[in-house]
């Protein structure tokens, strides 16, 4: 009996064992009712690129800065495309934009309420100052910049504020008073040089302000046109005050000086064709060359794109370079010493095209032209950054940062090769910088 006993007591602890056994390895986990849908914690990635920049702190280019629209800020490095560091700011404080220059990196946030200062090197945070409650914004026109002390000028709410890289404010314009009530919505920096623009809209003008640095040196309006829309117009080198009308399909051309007038000119007039006009037909300016000569982007349509200038005799409008495709292309570019270079990118299902284009000399660089087959289908690229270098025998190259469609992002050799692919389609990226 004792024998039996026994052995019963050892089947049932050996029952026992097995049972724990399969109920650790089955994967089955008994919760209670109210942690349904809950989760301990989870990885995010950084989402996809709309925007990014090469960080160049030192010499030459290591990294990749880039933030999302679910706030994450992260560091990539260009070798494998492996994040150095992250932070996850507040998803209820978007980021508008991203200023970088050399060691300088800010972040501007919650329709700029927020400014924060970052190591690029270890991501940590080095300052942030806040405006909460100081006065409403409208995030359609948060516009900010870095001057050429590295001095932070942002515009939110017809309202100019300067800081410096410590965070500290330097000084403070009421645009609207200066403007007898307009409504800011551009601005332009050049060195010591700020020009802003305003919109009247019980009288249908434009109110314009020439400073330097903190003090107004000149300020003046010009009344407006019929189908008049504030996103259609840009400044141009700090000057001209361009405006594309759909509805007529012209440009319109003012100075901002006194008593200017806007002048008008047919696309037809300028040897494009106003067939083409589309809804995705917009002008823009660039950071590299607008600012200091008068010239500025106009996509006609999607596979038809313009480089046009202001003639500074008689504001007329000319066409300075044409990019066409039959599928549709990007243009974008970079400097280097004294050379601009524009880069148009085109794609189909199976391979990615580049050319390149010196806007300085107006010649076609064809040494630097590249056709890359793509090992799967990722959509049409959406956005691309490049980064031009001197090689060690003085010839130019580049590295391009390239987001598609689906959300990916790619880092692309001159030499045609893909460095590496980040698959980022659960978040989504605002801006990214390159950083050695």
């Amino acid at each position: 009996t004792t024998f039996f006993k026994k052995n019963l007591q050892l089947m049932e602890l050996g029952l026992f064992k097995i049972c724990f056994l399969l109920a650790l390895f089955s994967g089955a986990w008994a919760i209670y009712e109210e942690d349904i849908g809950k989760f301990d914690w989870y990885i995010r990635s950084i989402g996809p690129m709309k925007m990014s920049f090469f960080d160049q702190t030192h010499h030459t280019s290591r990294r990749v800065i880039v933030a999302s629209e679910l706030s994450i800020l992260a560091s990539v490095t260009l070798r494998s495309g492996e994040l150095v560091w992250r932070r996850n700011l507040e998803e209820f404080r978007p980021i508008n934009t991203v200023l970088h220059r050399e060691s300088t990196l800010i972040t501007v946030s919650d329709n700029g309420k927020l400014l924060r200062r970052w190591d690029p090197e270890s991501g940590h945070l080095q300052w942030e100052v806040s405006t909460e409650g100081e006065y409403e914004t409208d995030d359609a026109y948060v516009h900010a910049f870095l001057n050429d002390t590295n001095n932070i000028l942002l515009l939110t709410s017809s309202k100019l504020k300067c800081y410096t890289v410590g965070g500290h404010t330097l000084f403070e314009r009421d645009l609207q008073k200066e403007t007898d009530g307009a409504d800011i919505f551009k601005l332009s920096v050049l060195k010591s040089s700020i020009v802003t623009l305003g919109y009247h809209s019980d009288n249908k003008s434009l109110s314009w302000v020439k400073m330097l640095v903190s003090k107004v040196k000149e300020k003046g309006s010009i009344e407006t046109f019929d189908n008049f829309i504030r996103e259609d117009c840009v400044l141009v080198g700090m000057e001209s005050i361009v405006c594309l009308e759909r509805k007529t399909a012209r440009f319109y051309v003012a100075h901002t000086q006194a008593q200017s007038l806007f002048k008008h000119y047919q696309l037809q007039n300028i040897h494009l064709n106003p067939i083409d006009l589309t809804s995705e037909s917009c002008i823009k300016v660039s950071d590299h060359f607008s600012r200091v000569s008068r010239r500025f982007y106009f996509k006609l349509s999607a596979n038809k794109q313009f480089i046009l200038e202001v003639d500074v005799s008689d504001d007329s409008i000319k066409v300075v370079q044409g990019f066409s495709s039959e599928h549709p292309l990007l243009l974008f570019d970079d400097f280097l010493e004294n050379n601009i270079i524009i880069f148009s990118l085109t794609s189909d299902s199976t391979t990615l095209a580049v050319k390149c284009y010196d806007l300085t000399n107006g010649v076609h660089l064809d040494s630097l032209e590249l056709t890359l087959v793509m090992d799967r289908f990722s959509g049409p690229p959406v956005n691309a950054v490049p980064y031009l270098f001197y090689k060690k025998g003085q010839s130019m190259g580049y590295r391009l940062m390239v987001s598609f469609l689906d959300g990916s992002f790619s880092l692309i050799q001159q030499t045609g090769r893909i460095s590496w692919t980040r698959d980022e389609a659960l978040s989504d990226i605002v801006s990214a910088k390159f950083t050695p």
